[in-house]
């Protein structure tokens, strides 16, 4: 299979965006103090926030580490298999994790629900696509052994 402009797009803005990710455990103490600072919220939220950003680091990273995996999936002409199933799968649950982390943490200072419902959505979106996968991985495999 040739490889597109588009999956060659992915793939590196993928990589750029984990080492965006890893950068930005450097600056997140800061992000946070200023965010408290501009939000001007009665009491001092930074070690919240801190924490908070510190915890979805981890799924964002995960997901997009799985994103990668998927696009060098797709890149092998490896397309409908159940590792592509499974990462979609863990792409999934690390979105609605941070949704859910978010939507919490909303609780505490309005912003983070403006990132909880996107994220939230998009694993929806993400959940129906994955069962359109798995089904697709069944019928391939069905056809595979009449063949």
């Amino acid at each position: 299979m040739k490889v597109t402009k588009s999956v060659m797009f992915c793939l590196w803005t993928v990589r750029i965006f984990i080492a965006v990710s890893v950068v930005s455990l450097f600056f997140i103490p800061g992000i946070a103090e200023y965010y408290s600072m501009v939000a001007s919220q009665s009491k001092d939220i930074s070690l919240i926030i801190t924490v908070v950003l510190y915890v979805l680091v981890i799924p964002a990273i995960a997901t997009l580490s799985a994103m990668y995996l998927l696009l060098k999936s797709i890149v092998r002409n490896d397309i409908f298999t159940l590792k592509n199933v499974r990462y979609l799968n863990v792409i999934t649950v690390c979105l609605f994790i941070i949704g859910i982390i978010c939507g919490i943490v909303a609780f505490m200072t309005s912003f983070f629900a403006f990132i909880s419902i996107p994220f939230l959505f998009m694993g929806l979106v993400l959940l129906v696509l994955r069962n359109v996968f798995s089904q697709a991985v069944e019928i391939k495999s069905e056809n595979d052994l009449t063949v």
